[in-house]
């Protein structure tokens, strides 16, 4: 029978298979010596070193047939590698704390045992049940507990309380919505103190960029953004949840090569127009492979908050 490992997810206890783990002691309680192997990472704070050897040794005293060895195997990225070696020994350890993104690894591998298996009695489902909804999402795959949290973090919101009174909002209103949060990064990502150039994204339903055109002179107006083609003459508002390009592209080498391929044309072309302010901008290119079919792109959203320093004065924003 092919050993399974159970696992905690760093997040995350994986928890192993081999039947008990602690889990249904009334079917799976047994007199016959027993160990159970965990591999652990140390680069983590608060000394959970010795915490895993008090618990153990704990465990141990109230199962006295009932070893738990911890083996202590690195950082994060160290037990994995120790642990994947180890499944393809045919040394799997029992237990492990790992990353909750290991999860997938493990299940591409048949190498890890679903938790819910395990609990079987009312008491395992409602200490199964007691953690928070939000610690287990990524401790299952679909409707199937394959970790239980192990040291989780608590996330929270930073916000600057002098951009927040810099853009005209209460600094002591943080938003309290998700709604709220991209009206306020709307007010927060605009210079007040000039225009910001932006790809202006035309995206499908599946992700896909479709379009990408480069504005050059995006001002905040009201409490919207809009952009001008004309040195401010008219105007064009920019719709709210309008995806713009930002800071991050992933290309393959075949992109360079292209740019490289333009890029002369792009000279003698802006050179004769426009030569002191004029700019090679990356979504331009990928506008045009994207007209000449030459290219995909899937569009990855981000809800964080970019801030840019385009004039002295927006220092104070970030």
């Amino acid at each position: 029978m092919k050993k399974k490992i159970c696992m905690l997810l760093a997040g995350t206890m994986l928890a192993g298979s081999l039947g008990t783990t602690g889990f249904a002691q009334e079917e799976t309680t047994t007199t016959e010596p027993m160990e159970l192997t965990m591999y652990f990472p140390v680069s983590v704070g608060g000394g959970p070193d010795a915490l895993i050897d008090d618990l153990c040794a704990q465990y141990h005293e109230e199962n006295p047939n009932i070893t738990v060895t911890p083996v202590y195997a690195g950082s994060y990225a160290d037990t994995r590698t120790k642990v994947q070696a180890a499944i393809k020994g045919g040394n799997t350890p029992d237990l492990a704390i790992m990353f909750s993104i290991d999860l997938y690894s493990l299940l591409a591998m048949d190498a890890i045992a679903d938790i819910d298996s395990f609990c079987t009695t009312e008491e395992d489902q409602e200490w199964l049940n007691g953690f928070y909804d939000g610690f287990m999402m990524n401790s299952r795959d679909g409707e199937t507990t394959y970790g239980i949290p192990w040291q989780r973090s608590t996330i929270v919101l930073y916000y600057n309380k002098d951009a927040f009174e810099a853009a005209g909002l209460d600094p002591e209103q943080p938003p309290t919505t998700w709604d709220e949060l991209y009206e306020d990064a709307q007010k927060l990502t605009i210079t007040e103190n000039g225009h910001v150039a932006r790809g202006i994204c035309q995206v499908d339903e599946d992700h896909n960029l479709v379009d990408i055109t480069e504005r050059t002179r995006i001002e905040k107006k009201g409490d919207g953004a809009a952009f001008t083609l004309d040195d401010g003459a008219t105007w064009t508002a920019i719709p709210d949840q309008t995806p713009v390009s930002m800071n991050c592209w992933g290309f393959t080498p075949g992109f360079l090569k292209e740019l490289e391929q333009r890029f002369p044309v792009f000279l003698d072309k802006e050179m004769a127009e426009n030569p002191l302010k004029c700019e090679y901008f990356l979504p331009s290119v990928v506008s045009d492979l994207l007209n000449e079919g030459k290219a995909t792109v899937k569009v990855l959203e981000s809800e964080e908050k970019w801030y840019g320093v385009t004039y002295q004065e927006d220092k104070q924003m970030v």
